[in-house]
């Protein structure tokens, strides 16, 4: 794990839909994981040697062979960059394909295959860098002259340690090794209810006692080369046996001595379960190496790995780079701690001789009542964005230092805005990959009063126009195509409202939801700030990957108010012949109908409009004076209830653009209506019957086009008709 260095000076903000706020000086603050420099293995550089034709199989299979083992005769384009190789398992490797190769390579592989104790082992190699550091004489000798050991047996554990006669600056490092190894043997073995396989084997160093060797060698590289730190050389893939080198070129400070032997350890025993050295195991047997040295020295663990881990979410789980598989520790972490069932990590070493490793783990998972990989990955990826409202691993970890590193946050965000109203669009430029996860972190970038977020994840989000007036573009979500549709892909929301973040173990599940819309100007909808972790369980198809459509994500602000209006309303009707009918709002404010966002049918999904509301309060009515015919009056007063027969819709949420774009609209009227008696001085006599008055507000425009809200989202005012006039004025409320 490289160190990223931080202090009062520096400010680390996430790329979010827009900028957040800055950081205060001398505030703490909690890292995202970031990318570490691109480096490359020597694995990695023989691999991509071998696979653009430039070596072949056998040179590459030796040539890891001389990177894990120090050989000067690896060639120099294909040496590693600086930083150390945790580790090698090239001798199962070359255990198992040993039958296959020529003659000269066997030769040439044949010292790799015993132990640092057997005489003319890769220790007493002229090539070994280390002795050609040292040589004397000529550089054509095969060998130097035979390596003695001095060995120390380890009072708890099946194990000893030995170390060069000719390096007595190791016996220091020898005590500490052997205390290490009576401390984790303890632990492991009684973790995984089971030791190692006993080293009975002559070309293993055998002492005759059966316990499992530590060589303490040097191991160097030439220039700036990776190097090895420690080593558990198995037998071969399967239930094996073996030995442990380690480096002692490289500083403890580098790598604590302890937790290297608890990680080589527990190799040893994981190799006792049969799938340990096995290619589709070997990034679990790294991941639980890491878990092993947590798990028997908590105090001085050094979260190895886990930043590369949590940098790169979208790389899948079983990911073997060098480093990724390190951090993939995690995993068992949170198996151990988050479900938790520490059990579950013993159970899948034994069940490892099923050979594929994710099938194995889905199948303990499930086993286990935990529901496979389909339940159990979303919650993990959750865990692993490891900051508010999610800090389990911070409580896990017992070490001084915060355990600063979070998820990467995945955003290529396209953003539209007029100050009014603001779109962002998220159009990710990678795939989702089986077991991997993408983050995304969004916060109103305009303080507005409304929010809508769209899932085009496990939706079809798009924008079209609607089948009603005016035919308004509105932002539309319809179910995936059956082709398209999968249980794999979750997605999960962590929100922070008011001031406070939900518990993330009641995250919001929003796989099932096409959009969901806020209301800022209400405390309990005031969003703050949203995490979206979109996480993609499957496991059996690692080629299989997932693409969202045109619009995997969509975060629209308006600063259309949302919560109440007040204000009056007032309908004038003049009559030729003298009399006015008026009807006017006592007391009128609108409420919304529900906190869900208006909405009407599109295909066979959904359209977001806004909000619905209706008024409350009183209406006042009066009819007075002469109506036709002259000889008749109209006369009387009284009041109705404004809520019988009102609706307003604000449309909140259509895009920059839309024909109804920060419009509204509205009628209101009571049921029964109002009734203006009539009476009547005619001769002859006539009756008339008496004026009904339907409507009190209507919201129009001459043009017959829907209003606007003001420019602040604040206002609603407006005037139609001249005989028969609605006049209003509605001001939205502060926030509540």
């Amino acid at each position: 794990m490289r160190s990223v260095r931080t202090g009062a000076s520096l400010c680390v903000v996430a790329f979010l839909l827009l900028a957040g706020t800055p950081c205060a000086s001398g505030q703490s603050q909690r890292m995202r994981a970031v990318r570490p420099p691109v480096q490359r293995s020597s694995e990695e550089r023989i691999d991509a040697a071998l696979a653009a034709g430039q070596i072949d199989s056998e040179t590459a299979l030796l040539y890891k062979v001389f990177a894990a083992f120090g050989d000067c005769r690896l060639p120099a384009s294909l040496a590693g960059d600086a930083g150390p190789l945790m580790d090698s398992m090239i001798i199962a490797e070359v255990r198992a394909r040993f039958s296959q190769l020529s003659a000269a390579t066997k030769a040439t592989l044949q010292p790799f295959l015993l132990a640092p104790g057997v005489h003319g082992s890769w220790v007493e190699l002229e090539s070994n860098c280390y002795n050609r550091r040292f040589a004397k004489g000529s550089l054509g000798v095969e060998v130097t002259p035979t390596v003695d050991w001095i060995t120390i047996s380890a009072e708890n554990a099946k194990a000893t340690v030995r170390y060069r006669k000719d390096r007595p600056e190791d016996a220091g490092r020898a005590q500490v090794m052997k205390q290490a190894l009576d401390r984790s043997w303890t632990k492991l073995t009684g973790f995984f209810q089971t030791e190692p396989v006993e080293d009975t084997g002559a070309e293993f160093g055998d002492l005759g006692d059966g316990r499992i060797d530590i060589y303490l060698t040097p191991i160097e590289e030439p220039g700036q080369r990776e190097t090895v730190g420690g080593v558990f050389h198995s037998a071969g893939c399967g239930s094996s046996t073996g030995y442990i080198t380690m480096n002692t070129a490289l500083p403890d400070s580098d790598l604590d001595d302890r937790l290297r032997i608890a990680h080589e350890l527990t190799h040893a025993i994981t190799a006792s379960f049969g799938g340990g050295a096995c290619d589709d195991y070997r990034w679990l047997t790294e991941a639980t190496g890491v878990w092993g040295e947590h798990f028997v020295y908590p105090e001085i663990f050094t979260r190895r790995g886990a930043s590369s881990f949590l940098s790169d979410p979208n790389l899948p789980l079983e990911t073997r780079n060098g480093i990724h598989e390190y951090g993939a520790y995690l995993f068992l972490f949170f198996l151990e701690l988050g479900l938790p069932q520490p059990s579950l990590i013993r159970l899948i070493w034994e069940n490892s001789k099923q050979a594929d490793s994710l099938v194995n783990i889905d199948g303990v998972l499930n086993a286990e009542q935990w529901g496979g990989f389909q339940k159990v990955w979303p919650m993990f990826v959750r865990y692993n964005w490891n900051q508010e409202p999610v800090d389990d691993y911070h409580r896990w970890d017992p070490l001084p230092t915060a355990f600063a590193l979070t998820a990467r946050e995945t955003l290529n965000t396209k953003i539209n805005s007029d100050e009014k109203s603001a779109e962002a669009v998220d159009s990710p430029k990678q795939p989702l990959h089986h077991l991997s996860a993408q983050y995304f972190r969004l916060r109103p970038f305009m303080n507005g009063s409304s929010v809508l977020f769209l899932n085009g994840w496990t939706f079809k989000a798009d924008k079209n126009a609607v089948d009603i007036d005016f035919q308004p573009v509105a932002y539309t979500s319809v179910p995936l195509d059956d082709s398209k549709k999968t249980d794999t892909i979750q997605v999960e929301a962590l929100e922070k409202v008011n001031g406070k973040w939900t518990k993330h173990v009641n995250a919001s599940h929003w796989t099932d939801k096409s959009f969901v819309a806020y209301c800022r100007d209400r405390s309990d909808e005031r969003l703050e700030e949203l995490v979206i972790i979109v996480s993609n369980s499957e496991f059996r198809d690692r080629n299989k990957t997932y693409e969202p459509g045109q619009y995997p994500l969509v975060l629209f602000e308006s600063n259309i108010a949302c919560g109440e209006w007040q204000g009056v309303a007032q309908m004038d009707w003049n009559w030729d012949e003298g009399a006015l009918l008026t009807q006017k709002a006592v007391n009128l404010s609108w409420k919304r109908v529900s906190a869900e966002a208006a909405q009407m049918p599109y295909k066979n999904g959904t359209a977001v409009l806004g909000y619905d509301f209706v008024a409350s309060g009183t209406i006042a009515w009066s009819g007075h004076g002469a109506v036709e015919p002259p000889c008749c009056t109209a006369s009387g007063d009284g009041t109705v209830d404004a809520a019988q027969k009102s609706l307003m819709t604000t449309f909140n949420f259509l895009p920059i653009g839309s024909s109804l774009y920060r419009r509204y609209s509205g009628a209101a009227g009571a049921t029964p209506p109002p009734m203006v008696p009539v009476s009547c001085q005619c001769d002859p006599p006539v009756t008339e019957p008496p004026i009904p008055l339907f409507t009190w507000w209507v919201a129009t425009t001459e043009d017959e086009q829907r209003p606007l809200i003001g420019n602040d989202g604040k206002m609603m005012q407006g005037q139609i008709g001249t005989v028969l006039k609605f006049t209003w004025n509605f001001t939205a409320s502060g926030p509540q």
